[in-house]
């Protein structure tokens, strides 16, 4: 069996200056419409611009595998690399020594494991250089004690280690990860139990289309939204493309000026409360 080099979580990274660019669109695709897991795609893709990479994953998991209340499909970018090389990644992920990592420290397989020892694993040789991943970076979190959160940036031996700049971006993405995620976790949840207010069920929306000065569709768009449906939920059940919900969605936003999906549902919670629906 594989034995493992520990890290202490206090281990220091070299004190680098941070990378001279803006988080904005990085952060901006992360957080945007967290309910879909498919924003995530966009921001894992925004990032690859950033720090070149064959491939990068993120996704949130219950920390005992037993609880299978709220699951969520890791989201990743990258090549099909696992079809076209007819490699099995389901046979290699139980041999898959960079676990448990340092909790919110971003490291490197090599640093968590020594080169030597690593290279003479079957992990590696059966599975890591057939597909030419040879250089992974990861961030483990731990989320309310419940979850945890697993981020991973992986490129070939051509592309090269992890460069100081892309460690800092890294370092910098740390909070902004463990925030996604919890929120992530918050969205399922009221997915799977819509809202612990009963009375908003009674709400109608006419009383939504009055109080915040939207159309009928767009009344029916932000209070299926307080209620815990998904964007592609609602569109479905409207009929309308999800083309045409993002639109309705940019004019309810608006009307009411807000930016953002989380902050809209909790406009729609806050009209409502004073006429009795908590």
């Amino acid at each position: 069996m594989m034995t493992m080099t520990t890290v202490r979580a206090n281990r220091a990274l070299p004190r680098i200056q941070p990378p001279a660019h803006g988080l904005g669109k990085l952060l901006h695709t992360l957080y945007d419409d967290l309910s879909e897991t498919s924003s995530w795609s966009r921001f894992l893709g925004e990032l690859g611009k950033v720090i070149p990479a064959t491939y990068i994953a993120f996704g949130v998991r219950p920390a005992d595998q037993r609880n299978d209340k709220l699951t969520f499909p890791y989201t990743s970018v990258g090549p099909e690399i696992h079809r076209a090389r007819t490699i099995d990644a389901t046979a290699y992920t139980p041999l898959d020594p960079f676990v448990s990592l340092p909790e919110g420290l971003p490291i490197t397989l090599k640093e968590f494991i020594p080169a030597a020892q690593l290279e003479r694993s079957t992990f590696f040789k059966n599975y890591l250089e057939v597909v030419d991943l040879v250089h992974v970076l990861g961030v483990d979190l731990k989320i309310a004690d419940t979850y945890e959160a697993r981020f991973r940036i992986s490129r070939s031996r051509k592309q090269g280690d992890f460069d100081a700049d892309e460690r800092a971006l890294c370092a910098e993405l740390v909070p902004h990860l463990r925030t996604a995620a919890r929120m992530r976790i918050q969205f399922e949840a009221l997915r799977l139990k819509p809202l612990a207010y009963d009375d908003l069920a009674e709400a109608s929306v006419e009383t939504v289309q009055r109080l915040l000065g939207l159309t009928r569709t767009e009344a029916t768009f932000a209070l299926a939204l307080a209620r815990g449906k998904t964007i592609k939920e609602v569109a479905r059940h409207l009929g309308v493309s999800i083309c045409t919900a993002r639109t309705h969605m940019r004019s309810i936003f608006l009307k009411t000026g807000v930016d953002k999906q989380t902050k809209l549902v909790r406009e729609v919670l806050q009209r409502l409360s004073p006429l009795g629906f908590r």
